[in-house]
Protein backbone atom coordinates (compact mmCIF):
# COMPACT_ATOMS: atom_id res chain seq x y z
CA UNK A 1 0.00 0.00 0.00
CA UNK A 2 2.79 2.39 1.07
CA UNK A 3 4.66 1.83 -2.61
CA UNK A 4 0.89 2.22 -4.19
CA UNK A 5 0.69 5.51 -2.35
CA UNK A 6 3.92 7.04 -3.35
CA UNK A 7 2.96 6.10 -7.22
CA UNK A 8 -0.08 7.77 -6.51
CA UNK A 9 1.61 10.82 -4.65
CA UNK A 10 4.20 11.41 -7.73
CA UNK A 11 1.33 11.34 -10.06
CA UNK A 12 -0.49 14.05 -8.95
CA UNK A 13 2.69 15.92 -8.38
CA UNK A 14 3.26 16.14 -11.97
CA UNK A 15 0.00 16.19 -12.85
CA UNK A 16 -0.37 19.44 -11.07
CA UNK A 17 2.70 20.96 -12.58
CA UNK A 18 1.12 20.56 -16.08
CA UNK A 19 -2.46 21.85 -14.39
CA UNK A 20 -0.93 24.84 -13.19
CA UNK A 21 0.84 25.78 -15.92
CA UNK A 22 -2.76 25.57 -17.96
CA UNK A 23 -4.63 27.64 -15.35
CA UNK A 24 -1.61 30.35 -15.31
CA UNK A 25 -1.70 30.80 -19.02
CA UNK A 26 -5.77 30.62 -18.93
CA UNK A 27 -5.73 33.66 -16.68
CA UNK A 28 -3.65 35.59 -18.42
CA UNK A 29 -5.79 35.44 -21.50
CA UNK A 30 -8.78 35.98 -19.55
CA UNK A 31 -7.02 39.47 -18.60
CA UNK A 32 -6.61 39.74 -22.14
CA UNK A 33 -10.31 38.94 -23.11
CA UNK A 34 -12.45 39.32 -19.91
CA UNK A 35 -15.35 38.60 -21.91
CA UNK A 36 -14.55 34.71 -22.35
CA UNK A 37 -16.53 32.87 -20.23
CA UNK A 38 -15.63 29.71 -21.45
CA UNK A 39 -11.82 30.03 -20.06
CA UNK A 40 -13.26 30.74 -16.63
CA UNK A 41 -15.22 27.19 -16.87
CA UNK A 42 -11.90 25.68 -18.03
CA UNK A 43 -10.22 27.31 -14.94
CA UNK A 44 -12.63 26.54 -12.55
CA UNK A 45 -12.68 22.83 -13.44
CA UNK A 46 -8.81 22.53 -13.50
CA UNK A 47 -9.02 24.05 -9.53
CA UNK A 48 -11.33 21.91 -8.52
CA UNK A 49 -10.02 18.94 -9.59
CA UNK A 50 -6.93 19.89 -8.27
CA UNK A 51 -8.46 20.70 -4.74
CA UNK A 52 -10.08 17.42 -4.91
CA UNK A 53 -6.94 15.20 -5.61
CA UNK A 54 -4.90 17.17 -3.11
CA UNK A 55 -7.56 16.76 -0.34
CA UNK A 56 -7.63 12.97 -1.00
CA UNK A 57 -3.89 12.48 -0.83
CA UNK A 58 -3.45 15.02 2.42
CA UNK A 59 -2.31 17.94 1.02
CA UNK A 60 -4.30 20.19 3.07
CA UNK A 61 -2.35 23.93 2.58
CA UNK A 62 -3.24 22.65 -1.45
CA UNK A 63 -6.71 22.15 -1.36
CA UNK A 64 -7.22 25.29 1.17
CA UNK A 65 -5.64 27.51 -1.41
CA UNK A 66 -7.40 25.73 -4.54
CA UNK A 67 -10.59 26.16 -2.35
CA UNK A 68 -10.50 29.83 -1.93
CA UNK A 69 -9.15 30.17 -5.47
CA UNK A 70 -12.60 28.41 -5.98
CA UNK A 71 -14.70 30.79 -4.60
CA UNK A 72 -13.28 33.58 -6.04
CA UNK A 73 -13.82 31.99 -9.31
CA UNK A 74 -17.17 31.38 -8.65
CA UNK A 75 -17.75 35.04 -8.14
CA UNK A 76 -16.24 35.88 -11.34
CA UNK A 77 -18.31 33.44 -12.96
CA UNK A 78 -21.58 34.94 -11.52
CA UNK A 79 -20.33 38.31 -12.97
CA UNK A 80 -19.96 39.32 -9.37
CA UNK A 81 -16.61 41.19 -10.21
CA UNK A 82 -16.30 44.20 -12.10
CA UNK A 83 -13.57 43.54 -14.93
CA UNK A 84 -11.54 45.61 -13.52
CA UNK A 85 -11.92 44.51 -9.69
CA UNK A 86 -11.75 41.26 -10.99
CA UNK A 87 -8.79 39.18 -8.94
CA UNK A 88 -6.35 38.07 -11.56
CA UNK A 89 -3.22 39.47 -9.54
CA UNK A 90 -4.30 37.68 -6.55
CA UNK A 91 -5.14 34.02 -8.52
CA UNK A 92 -1.54 34.44 -10.26
CA UNK A 93 -0.35 34.68 -6.88
CA UNK A 94 -2.17 31.47 -5.24
CA UNK A 95 -0.76 29.44 -8.38
CA UNK A 96 3.00 30.70 -7.64
CA UNK A 97 2.17 29.16 -4.10
CA UNK A 98 0.59 26.26 -5.41
CA UNK A 99 3.47 25.99 -7.67
CA UNK A 100 5.91 25.88 -4.80
CA UNK A 101 4.13 23.37 -3.04
CA UNK A 102 3.65 21.02 -5.45
CA UNK A 103 7.45 21.36 -6.45
CA UNK A 104 8.80 21.01 -3.08
CA UNK A 105 6.08 19.08 -0.93
CA UNK A 106 8.37 18.56 1.81
CA UNK A 107 10.34 21.53 1.76
CA UNK A 108 9.77 24.87 3.36
CA UNK A 109 6.47 23.86 4.83
CA UNK A 110 5.87 26.53 7.45
CA UNK A 111 6.58 29.41 5.29
CA UNK A 112 4.73 28.27 2.34
CA UNK A 113 1.72 27.65 4.87
CA UNK A 114 2.09 30.98 5.71
CA UNK A 115 2.34 32.38 2.12
CA UNK A 116 -0.88 30.29 1.58
CA UNK A 117 -2.69 31.66 4.65
CA UNK A 118 -1.86 35.26 3.09
CA UNK A 119 -3.02 34.81 -0.12
CA UNK A 120 -6.25 32.92 1.16
CA UNK A 121 -6.77 35.87 3.30
CA UNK A 122 -6.67 38.74 0.74
CA UNK A 123 -8.36 36.60 -1.51
CA UNK A 124 -11.41 36.35 0.93
CA UNK A 125 -11.23 39.74 1.17
CA UNK A 126 -11.25 40.53 -2.50
CA UNK A 127 -14.71 38.01 -2.79
CA UNK A 128 -16.42 40.19 0.24
CA UNK A 129 -15.82 43.22 -1.53
CA UNK A 130 -12.88 44.85 0.28
CA UNK A 131 -10.13 46.10 -1.66
CA UNK A 132 -6.72 43.39 -1.26
CA UNK A 133 -3.76 45.05 0.51
CA UNK A 134 -0.48 44.46 -1.17
CA UNK A 135 1.40 41.09 -0.53
CA UNK A 136 4.24 42.80 1.10
CA UNK A 137 6.91 43.34 -2.11
CA UNK A 138 7.55 46.39 -4.24
CA UNK A 139 4.47 46.98 -6.09
CA UNK A 140 2.69 44.07 -5.62
CA UNK A 141 5.17 41.86 -7.21
CA UNK A 142 6.64 38.36 -6.22
CA UNK A 143 9.32 38.69 -4.13
CA UNK A 144 10.07 35.24 -3.53
CA UNK A 145 13.12 32.62 -4.24
CA UNK A 146 11.56 31.84 -7.54
CA UNK A 147 11.14 36.02 -8.69
CA UNK A 148 14.12 37.27 -11.21
CA UNK A 149 14.22 41.31 -10.99
CA UNK A 150 10.86 41.09 -9.49
CA UNK A 151 9.33 39.31 -12.22
CA UNK A 152 8.27 35.38 -11.65
CA UNK A 153 10.02 33.36 -13.85
CA UNK A 154 9.17 29.93 -15.22
CA UNK A 155 10.29 27.30 -12.71
CA UNK A 156 13.45 25.17 -13.62
CA UNK A 157 13.05 21.55 -13.25
CA UNK A 158 17.13 21.07 -12.43
CA UNK A 159 16.34 23.65 -9.56
CA UNK A 160 13.44 22.01 -8.03
CA UNK A 161 13.93 18.42 -8.33
CA UNK A 162 14.23 15.66 -10.77
CA UNK A 163 13.88 16.69 -14.49
CA UNK A 164 11.17 14.94 -15.55
CA UNK A 165 9.99 14.20 -19.57
CA UNK A 166 6.58 12.39 -20.24
CA UNK A 167 7.36 9.52 -23.01
CA UNK A 168 4.86 7.91 -24.55
CA UNK A 169 4.41 4.28 -23.56
CA UNK A 170 4.39 3.07 -27.33
CA UNK A 171 7.56 4.69 -28.00
CA UNK A 172 9.24 2.93 -25.23
CA UNK A 173 8.15 -0.09 -26.39
CA UNK A 174 9.92 0.44 -29.46
CA UNK A 175 13.55 1.28 -27.61
CA UNK A 176 12.78 -2.13 -25.82
CA UNK A 177 12.82 -4.17 -29.47
CA UNK A 178 15.57 -1.98 -31.04
CA UNK A 179 17.83 -2.68 -27.54
CA UNK A 180 16.58 -6.57 -28.13
CA UNK A 181 17.89 -6.42 -31.77
CA UNK A 182 21.23 -4.59 -30.35
CA UNK A 183 21.49 -7.37 -27.84
CA UNK A 184 21.13 -10.08 -30.58
CA UNK A 185 23.22 -8.61 -32.92
CA UNK A 186 26.27 -8.10 -30.54
CA UNK A 187 26.00 -12.03 -28.99
CA UNK A 188 26.37 -12.74 -32.94
CA UNK A 189 29.52 -10.46 -33.26
CA UNK A 190 31.00 -11.46 -29.85
CA UNK A 191 30.98 -15.12 -31.15
CA UNK A 192 32.57 -14.09 -34.13
CA UNK A 193 35.43 -12.69 -31.90
CA UNK A 194 35.97 -15.50 -29.97
CA UNK A 195 34.74 -18.21 -32.41
CA UNK A 196 37.58 -20.99 -32.78
CA UNK A 197 37.82 -20.33 -36.27
CA UNK A 198 38.72 -16.38 -37.46
CA UNK A 199 36.15 -14.66 -39.25
CA UNK A 200 36.65 -13.39 -42.63
CA UNK A 201 36.22 -9.26 -42.84
CA UNK A 202 33.18 -9.84 -44.58
CA UNK A 203 31.44 -11.75 -41.48
CA UNK A 204 32.71 -8.98 -39.11
CA UNK A 205 31.21 -6.45 -41.13
CA UNK A 206 27.80 -7.50 -41.87
CA UNK A 207 27.50 -8.26 -38.14
CA UNK A 208 28.26 -4.81 -37.61
CA UNK A 209 25.85 -3.56 -39.53
CA UNK A 210 23.63 -5.48 -38.61
CA UNK A 211 23.79 -3.50 -35.09
CA UNK A 212 24.19 -0.49 -36.27
CA UNK A 213 21.03 -0.31 -38.03
CA UNK A 214 19.07 -0.97 -35.22
CA UNK A 215 21.28 1.55 -32.62
CA UNK A 216 21.25 4.09 -34.98
CA UNK A 217 16.78 3.60 -35.10
CA UNK A 218 17.44 3.89 -31.19
CA UNK A 219 19.33 6.95 -30.97
CA UNK A 220 17.04 8.73 -33.46
CA UNK A 221 14.10 7.85 -30.86
CA UNK A 222 15.60 9.02 -27.83
CA UNK A 223 16.71 12.11 -29.60
CA UNK A 224 13.33 12.62 -30.30
CA UNK A 225 11.84 11.13 -26.99
CA UNK A 226 14.13 14.30 -25.53
CA UNK A 227 12.22 17.16 -28.14
CA UNK A 228 9.89 19.59 -26.70
CA UNK A 229 7.26 21.79 -27.94
CA UNK A 230 8.25 25.43 -28.08
CA UNK A 231 4.97 26.59 -28.14
CA UNK A 232 4.34 25.24 -24.30
CA UNK A 233 7.94 26.65 -23.60
CA UNK A 234 6.84 30.50 -24.94
CA UNK A 235 3.10 30.45 -22.97
CA UNK A 236 5.45 30.94 -19.86
CA UNK A 237 6.69 34.05 -20.88
CA UNK A 238 3.57 35.40 -21.01
CA UNK A 239 3.80 35.72 -17.05
CA UNK A 240 6.75 38.04 -17.28
CA UNK A 241 5.76 39.83 -20.13
CA UNK A 242 2.92 40.80 -17.80
CA UNK A 243 4.10 41.54 -14.44
CA UNK A 244 6.96 43.84 -16.28
CA UNK A 245 4.29 45.63 -17.70
CA UNK A 246 2.08 45.97 -14.44
CA UNK A 247 5.14 47.01 -12.83
CA UNK A 248 6.05 49.35 -16.09
CA UNK A 249 2.53 51.15 -15.91
CA UNK A 250 2.32 48.94 -19.54
CA UNK A 251 0.00 47.09 -21.22
CA UNK A 252 1.51 44.10 -22.98
CA UNK A 253 -0.57 40.92 -24.85
CA UNK A 254 2.70 38.22 -25.79
CA UNK A 255 1.44 36.02 -28.68
CA UNK A 256 2.87 32.58 -29.33
CA UNK A 257 3.21 31.28 -32.84
CA UNK A 258 5.29 28.34 -32.44
CA UNK A 259 2.56 25.56 -33.60
CA UNK A 260 5.15 22.10 -34.08
CA UNK A 261 8.77 23.23 -33.94
CA UNK A 262 10.40 21.07 -31.43
CA UNK A 263 13.90 21.15 -30.05
CA UNK A 264 16.19 19.54 -27.49
CA UNK A 265 14.87 19.88 -23.68
CA UNK A 266 19.08 20.57 -23.53
CA UNK A 267 18.57 23.94 -25.39
CA UNK A 268 15.65 24.90 -23.77
CA UNK A 269 17.38 24.40 -20.34
CA UNK A 270 20.53 26.91 -22.05
CA UNK A 271 18.25 29.54 -23.43
CA UNK A 272 15.59 29.97 -21.06
CA UNK A 273 17.50 32.75 -19.56
CA UNK A 274 18.16 34.68 -22.63
CA UNK A 275 14.56 34.75 -23.74
CA UNK A 276 13.83 35.82 -20.12
CA UNK A 277 16.02 39.01 -21.34
CA UNK A 278 14.79 39.04 -24.92
CA UNK A 279 11.16 39.53 -23.61
CA UNK A 280 12.22 42.00 -20.55
CA UNK A 281 13.85 44.56 -23.08
CA UNK A 282 10.49 43.81 -25.27
CA UNK A 283 8.43 45.28 -21.99
CA UNK A 284 11.43 47.99 -20.98
CA UNK A 285 12.91 49.26 -23.84
CA UNK A 286 10.48 48.49 -26.72
CA UNK A 287 7.02 48.70 -25.65
CA UNK A 288 5.91 52.44 -25.16
CA UNK A 289 3.61 53.58 -22.63
CA UNK A 290 -0.26 53.44 -23.66
CA UNK A 291 -0.45 57.22 -23.85
CA UNK A 292 2.49 57.46 -25.73
CA UNK A 293 1.77 54.37 -27.74
CA UNK A 294 -2.71 56.61 -28.50
CA UNK A 295 -0.56 59.88 -29.55
CA UNK A 296 1.53 57.57 -31.87
CA UNK A 297 -1.57 56.04 -33.27
CA UNK A 298 -0.92 52.80 -32.23
CA UNK A 299 -2.91 50.26 -29.74
CA UNK A 300 -2.56 50.88 -26.13
CA UNK A 301 -1.70 47.57 -25.15
CA UNK A 302 2.09 46.51 -26.84
CA UNK A 303 2.52 43.46 -28.88
CA UNK A 304 5.02 40.91 -28.28
CA UNK A 305 4.64 37.81 -30.54
CA UNK A 306 7.37 34.80 -29.66
CA UNK A 307 7.63 32.88 -33.19
CA UNK A 308 9.46 29.54 -34.08
CA UNK A 309 9.79 27.25 -36.65
CA UNK A 310 11.94 24.73 -38.13
CA UNK A 311 14.76 25.70 -41.00
CA UNK A 312 17.26 23.06 -42.62
CA UNK A 313 18.00 21.39 -39.66
CA UNK A 314 17.63 23.79 -37.38
CA UNK A 315 14.91 26.05 -35.49
CA UNK A 316 14.59 29.81 -35.91
CA UNK A 317 13.06 31.67 -32.97
CA UNK A 318 12.05 35.27 -33.45
CA UNK A 319 11.12 37.51 -30.72
CA UNK A 320 9.09 40.33 -32.46
CA UNK A 321 7.38 43.65 -30.86
CA UNK A 322 5.67 46.55 -32.24
CA UNK A 323 7.37 49.13 -30.07
CA UNK A 324 9.46 52.00 -30.42
CA UNK A 325 12.62 49.85 -31.94
CA UNK A 326 16.23 50.63 -30.67
CA UNK A 327 17.23 54.10 -29.86
CA UNK A 328 20.00 54.70 -32.50
CA UNK A 329 20.88 58.17 -30.96
CA UNK A 330 20.90 57.10 -27.16
CA UNK A 331 22.77 53.55 -28.27
CA UNK A 332 25.92 55.91 -30.07
CA UNK A 333 25.69 58.54 -26.69
CA UNK A 334 26.22 55.41 -24.59
CA UNK A 335 28.94 54.08 -26.77
CA UNK A 336 30.93 57.64 -27.14
CA UNK A 337 30.89 57.80 -23.22
CA UNK A 338 31.80 54.57 -22.85
CA UNK A 339 35.02 54.80 -25.29
CA UNK A 340 33.48 52.23 -27.70
CA UNK A 341 33.13 54.69 -30.55
CA UNK A 342 34.91 58.22 -30.73
CA UNK A 343 32.89 59.51 -33.82
CA UNK A 344 29.21 60.12 -34.37
CA UNK A 345 28.76 57.39 -37.30
CA UNK A 346 25.79 56.22 -39.14
CA UNK A 347 25.06 52.82 -37.35
CA UNK A 348 24.46 50.17 -39.48
CA UNK A 349 21.92 47.48 -38.11
CA UNK A 350 25.14 45.35 -37.56
CA UNK A 351 27.61 47.87 -35.64
CA UNK A 352 24.30 48.81 -33.58
CA UNK A 353 24.34 44.69 -32.80
CA UNK A 354 28.13 44.81 -32.32
CA UNK A 355 27.33 47.86 -29.47
CA UNK A 356 24.49 46.39 -28.06
CA UNK A 357 26.61 43.08 -27.21
CA UNK A 358 29.54 44.55 -25.62
CA UNK A 359 29.64 43.44 -21.90
CA UNK A 360 28.23 45.92 -19.48
CA UNK A 361 26.80 48.05 -22.06
CA UNK A 362 23.24 49.25 -21.13
CA UNK A 363 21.45 52.33 -21.79
CA UNK A 364 18.80 53.17 -19.34
CA UNK A 365 19.87 56.18 -17.04
CA UNK A 366 18.57 54.57 -13.83
CA UNK A 367 18.74 51.79 -11.83
CA UNK A 368 15.66 49.55 -11.78
CA UNK A 369 14.33 46.23 -11.06
CA UNK A 370 14.85 45.40 -14.49
CA UNK A 371 17.57 47.81 -16.11
CA UNK A 372 20.19 49.75 -15.77
CA UNK A 373 22.94 46.60 -14.57
CA UNK A 374 24.89 46.17 -17.60
CA UNK A 375 23.83 42.94 -17.83
CA UNK A 376 21.91 41.71 -20.81
CA UNK A 377 22.24 41.11 -24.45
CA UNK A 378 26.25 39.94 -24.04
CA UNK A 379 24.61 37.69 -21.63
CA UNK A 380 21.78 36.00 -24.27
CA UNK A 381 24.52 36.11 -27.47
CA UNK A 382 27.24 33.85 -24.49
CA UNK A 383 23.83 32.02 -24.10
CA UNK A 384 23.00 31.52 -27.28
CA UNK A 385 26.52 30.47 -28.80
CA UNK A 386 26.76 28.16 -26.32
CA UNK A 387 24.48 25.80 -27.87
CA UNK A 388 25.96 26.93 -31.58
CA UNK A 389 23.32 29.55 -32.14
CA UNK A 390 23.27 32.33 -33.63
CA UNK A 391 21.75 36.10 -32.72
CA UNK A 392 20.62 38.62 -35.14
CA UNK A 393 18.53 41.97 -34.26
CA UNK A 394 16.73 44.15 -37.04
CA UNK A 395 15.13 47.10 -35.66
CA UNK A 396 12.15 49.23 -37.17
CA UNK A 397 12.42 52.81 -36.23
CA UNK A 398 9.00 54.21 -34.26
CA UNK A 399 7.53 50.24 -35.66
CA UNK A 400 9.73 47.56 -33.55
CA UNK A 401 12.62 45.35 -32.60
CA UNK A 402 12.61 41.78 -34.25
CA UNK A 403 15.12 39.50 -32.37
CA UNK A 404 16.46 36.07 -34.65
CA UNK A 405 17.78 33.12 -32.62
CA UNK A 406 19.01 30.23 -35.28
CA UNK A 407 19.12 27.29 -32.61
CA UNK A 408 20.20 23.37 -33.75
CA UNK A 409 17.82 20.56 -32.23
CA UNK A 410 19.85 19.11 -29.90
CA UNK A 411 23.32 20.25 -28.36
CA UNK A 412 23.69 16.19 -27.78
CA UNK A 413 25.09 14.54 -30.81
CA UNK A 414 26.31 16.99 -34.13
CA UNK A 415 27.52 16.26 -37.93
CA UNK A 416 31.22 16.98 -37.23
CA UNK A 417 33.81 17.34 -39.32
CA UNK A 418 37.47 16.84 -38.25
CA UNK A 419 40.85 18.61 -39.35
CA UNK A 420 44.09 17.60 -38.01
CA UNK A 421 46.99 19.90 -36.29
CA UNK A 422 50.47 18.34 -35.75
CA UNK A 423 48.67 14.97 -34.81
CA UNK A 424 45.99 16.56 -33.20
CA UNK A 425 42.28 15.79 -34.20
CA UNK A 426 39.26 18.92 -34.31
CA UNK A 427 36.17 19.01 -34.94
CA UNK A 428 34.14 21.90 -36.78
CA UNK A 429 30.22 21.59 -36.43
CA UNK A 430 29.75 20.25 -40.23
CA UNK A 431 27.18 22.86 -40.47
CA UNK A 432 29.13 25.33 -40.84
CA UNK A 433 31.48 23.83 -43.10
CA UNK A 434 30.89 25.42 -46.91
CA UNK A 435 33.76 23.91 -48.80
CA UNK A 436 37.43 22.71 -48.39
CA UNK A 437 40.67 24.16 -50.56
CA UNK A 438 44.06 23.76 -51.18
CA UNK A 439 46.18 26.31 -49.22
CA UNK A 440 48.52 28.25 -51.85
CA UNK A 441 52.33 27.81 -51.91
CA UNK A 442 52.80 31.61 -52.44
CA UNK A 443 51.09 31.60 -49.08
CA UNK A 444 53.00 29.42 -46.95
CA UNK A 445 56.28 31.48 -46.66
CA UNK A 446 54.52 33.86 -44.97
CA UNK A 447 54.33 33.75 -41.05
CA UNK A 448 51.07 36.01 -40.34
CA UNK A 449 48.36 34.42 -38.38
CA UNK A 450 45.78 35.95 -40.59
CA UNK A 451 45.76 36.81 -44.08
CA UNK A 452 43.90 36.83 -47.67
CA UNK A 453 43.19 34.51 -50.44
CA UNK A 454 41.74 35.01 -54.13
CA UNK A 455 38.95 32.60 -54.64
CA UNK A 456 37.28 32.50 -57.34
CA UNK A 457 37.91 36.37 -57.88
CA UNK A 458 36.47 36.76 -54.23
CA UNK A 459 38.82 37.53 -51.13
CA UNK A 460 38.70 35.33 -48.34
CA UNK A 461 40.34 36.08 -45.10
CA UNK A 462 41.72 33.18 -43.68
CA UNK A 463 43.27 32.25 -40.13
CA UNK A 464 45.93 29.80 -39.34
CA UNK A 465 44.54 27.25 -36.48
CA UNK A 466 48.75 26.65 -35.67
CA UNK A 467 48.62 30.20 -34.69
CA UNK A 468 45.48 30.08 -32.68
CA UNK A 469 46.40 27.52 -30.78
CA UNK A 470 50.24 27.75 -30.10
CA UNK A 471 51.43 24.51 -32.28
CA UNK A 472 55.03 24.34 -32.36
CA UNK A 473 56.98 22.54 -35.21
CA UNK A 474 57.15 22.86 -38.76
CA UNK A 475 53.83 22.89 -40.96
CA UNK A 476 53.35 19.84 -43.32
CA UNK A 477 54.15 20.53 -47.46
CA UNK A 478 50.63 20.68 -48.20
CA UNK A 479 48.20 22.65 -45.81
CA UNK A 480 44.39 23.09 -46.19
CA UNK A 481 41.80 25.91 -45.89
CA UNK A 482 38.41 25.01 -44.85
CA UNK A 483 35.78 27.40 -45.72
CA UNK A 484 33.45 28.23 -42.58
CA UNK A 485 30.64 30.74 -42.46
CA UNK A 486 28.83 32.25 -39.41
CA UNK A 487 25.88 34.95 -40.04
CA UNK A 488 27.53 37.27 -42.78
CA UNK A 489 31.30 36.42 -42.07
CA UNK A 490 33.14 33.57 -44.18
CA UNK A 491 36.62 32.88 -43.16
CA UNK A 492 39.45 30.43 -43.99
CA UNK A 493 40.93 28.22 -41.50
CA UNK A 494 44.21 26.41 -42.29
CA UNK A 495 44.47 23.29 -40.86
CA UNK A 496 47.23 20.49 -41.63
CA UNK A 497 44.90 17.88 -42.63
CA UNK A 498 41.09 17.18 -43.09
CA UNK A 499 39.80 14.13 -41.98
CA UNK A 500 36.12 14.04 -43.16
CA UNK A 501 32.82 13.77 -41.52
CA UNK A 502 32.86 12.08 -38.42
CA UNK A 503 29.75 12.15 -36.18
CA UNK A 504 30.55 13.64 -32.35
CA UNK A 505 29.10 13.08 -28.82
CA UNK A 506 29.47 16.35 -27.45
CA UNK A 507 30.78 16.35 -24.07
CA UNK A 508 31.14 19.93 -21.86
CA UNK A 509 34.45 20.72 -20.53
CA UNK A 510 33.77 21.29 -17.03
CA UNK A 511 33.92 23.56 -14.28
CA UNK A 512 38.14 23.50 -13.95
CA UNK A 513 38.32 23.96 -17.30
CA UNK A 514 36.16 27.35 -17.55
CA UNK A 515 35.61 28.98 -20.76
CA UNK A 516 38.29 28.20 -22.71
CA UNK A 517 38.45 30.97 -25.64
CA UNK A 518 37.23 29.45 -29.47
CA UNK A 519 35.80 25.88 -27.74
CA UNK A 520 32.84 24.52 -27.67
CA UNK A 521 33.10 21.24 -25.74
CA UNK A 522 34.81 18.13 -26.74
CA UNK A 523 34.54 14.67 -27.70
CA UNK A 524 35.73 11.28 -27.62
CA UNK A 525 36.99 9.73 -30.83
CA UNK A 526 36.97 6.34 -32.23
CA UNK A 527 40.66 5.24 -30.39
CA UNK A 528 39.96 6.82 -27.16
CA UNK A 529 41.55 10.47 -27.61
CA UNK A 530 39.96 13.26 -26.77
CA UNK A 531 38.95 16.33 -29.55
CA UNK A 532 38.02 19.68 -29.27
CA UNK A 533 34.59 20.83 -30.77
CA UNK A 534 35.47 24.53 -31.82
CA UNK A 535 33.15 27.49 -31.55
CA UNK A 536 32.79 28.97 -34.92
CA UNK A 537 31.34 32.41 -33.69
CA UNK A 538 34.14 32.53 -31.48
CA UNK A 539 36.97 31.95 -33.96
CA UNK A 540 35.23 34.51 -36.25
CA UNK A 541 35.38 37.30 -33.96
CA UNK A 542 39.05 36.46 -32.94
CA UNK A 543 40.09 36.37 -36.84
CA UNK A 544 38.38 40.03 -37.48
CA UNK A 545 39.83 41.77 -33.90
CA UNK A 546 43.44 40.07 -35.61
CA UNK A 547 42.49 41.35 -38.37
CA UNK A 548 41.91 44.92 -37.70
CA UNK A 549 44.87 44.80 -35.58
CA UNK A 550 46.75 43.74 -38.67
CA UNK A 551 45.97 46.89 -40.71
CA UNK A 552 47.93 50.10 -40.78
CA UNK A 553 47.25 52.31 -37.45
CA UNK A 554 45.41 49.48 -36.22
Amino acid sequence: MDADLEALVERFLGQSKESLDAIEEDLLGREVSADDGAVLDRVFRAVHSLKGDAGTLGFVHVAELAHAMETALERMRARSFSPKDEPITLLLESVDVLRKMVEAPSAQSEALAAQSLSVRARLGRAVEGAAPPPPGGEEGLSTGPSSISGVVAPARGAESGPRTLRIDLDKLDTMLTLLGEIAVARNRLTELLDGETPATGYELREAHEQADRPYRELQGLIMRARMVRLDEVFRRYARIARDLARASGKLVNLVVEAEGAEVDTRIVDHIRDALIHLVSNAVDHGIEHPRVRVAKGKDACGRIVMRARHDMGAVVVQIVDDGAGLDRAKILERAIASGLVTQRPELSDEEMLRLVLTPGFSTARALTQTSGRGVGMDVVRRDVEAVRGTLRIESRAGDGCTVTLRIPLTVAIIDGFGVALEGTTYVLPIEAVSECLDFPAAERSKSDAVGLLDVRGTVLPYLRLRSLFGVSGAAPAREHVVVVQHEETTLGLVVDAVLGERQAVIKPLGPFLGHVPCVSGSTILGDGRVALVLSIPDICRHALALGERAQPGG
